[in-house]
């Protein structure tokens, strides 16, 4: 009985195994000086956004909401005599801004001061008006009349006699570029609010308040009520957690281009090869290398080669329709 002969064995292609990526050369794109610019540039946006504009607009609101609760508490609370709150000694707590407080004396009308360069509640310029108050126990308070417009040429005085004046405390409100004071007239005018400038004669003896009181509407001597700061949050939540949102798009968004060009690379195209690296062939040539035959059926022979044409790439914008084919090259 004749031996049947059996065709021999199909040699292995030696190119298949350098057509199949390994992880080292998928990511080797990331090598190139416009990924690492890329990479670069998103962590360090990613990096501002989380370690400087978030916690800058963090702290804004932190700020904010602590100044709106002592407003809201200092409006709750009843009035209280006015040396429970600015002493002799020294500042008033900034804890303790905006309560009520009452006190008894006399307006000393021959030192008043007015004070420019400020603004009334509809943001428009004014000035301030301020008077010494003598109180009964022999001290000095300073005293905010309220606002002024600056075409304001005389000023309502104030009640003489002793009265009972109500209002809300502040600490003093310096002028930071240390401007002295100037005179037009027989008028003094400053640009800071500092209790000891305006009364060094008693800072000096130890008989001024520390300090000074922004009048009431309704209490006497008066003018235009410097009203209350609004006490809304403001948007400073928000822009910090758009920041932190803005941040976290710049990583994804790089972590995505830089997955989809290492697992489902474009297609190159003949500009692209003075890109590539010499020793690592383009997708063009790594798509044309030898495959393979099979002993398989002729369907899944089909089926391969349908996977594996051009055609079943990702379909790109093709760059070459930029450009006319048509026009003539100048030289």
């Amino acid at each position: 009985m004749a031996a049947v002969r059996r065709p021999p064995a199909t040699p292995a292609n030696p190119t298949t195994s350098s057509t199949i990526p390994t992880s080292q050369s998928r990511w080797a794109f990331l090598r190139q000086r416009g990924w690492i610019a890329a990479v670069v540039g998103a962590l360090a946006f990613a990096a501002a956004c989380w370690l400087v504009l978030a916690p800058w607009q963090f702290g804004r609101h932190a700020e904010r909401s602590q100044r709106n609760a002592t407003i809201n508490a200092a409006l709750t609370a009843p009035p209280a005599p006015v040396d429970e709150y600015l002493s002799v000694q020294g500042p008033p707590d900034p804890g303790l801004a905006w309560r009520q407080v009452t006190a008894t004396g006399t307006f000393d009308l021959d030192q008043q001061v007015v004070v420019r360069l400020r603004q009334d509640q509809r943001n428009q310029p004014a000035s301030e008006v301020l008077v010494p108050f003598r109180l009964q126990d022999g001290t000095t308070l300073v005293v905010d009349r309220g606002y002024i417009g600056l075409d304001a040429v005389d000023i309502p005085p104030a009640p003489g006699g002793r009265v009972t004046i109500t209002g809300r405390i502040q600490p003093d409100q310096p002028d930071p570029l240390r401007r002295p004071p100037t005179k037009i007239g027989s008028q003094m005018l400053v640009t800071g609010i500092d209790s000891r400038q305006l009364q060094p004669r008693q800072a000096g003896d130890g008989t001024l308040r520390i300090g000074f009181v922004q009048l009431g509407q309704a209490s006497p001597g008066a003018l235009r009520e410097i009203g209350v700061p609004q006490t809304d949050d403001g948007s400073y939540l928000s822009y910090a957690l758009q920041w932190c949102t803005f941040g976290a798009i710049a990583v994804l968004t790089i972590a995505y281009f830089a997955w989809r060009e290492a697992f489902d690379p474009r297609e190159s195209d003949k500009r692209d090869a003075c890109s590539s690296p010499p020793d690592q062939p383009s997708l063009r040539e790594s798509s044309n290398v030898q495959r393979p035959t099979s002993v398989g059926t002729g369907v899944e022979t089909g089926q391969r080669d349908q996977r594996s044409s051009p055609g079943h790439m990702r379909r790109r914008f093709d760059r070459s329709q930029l450009y006319d084919q048509d026009a003539p090259r100048t030289s």
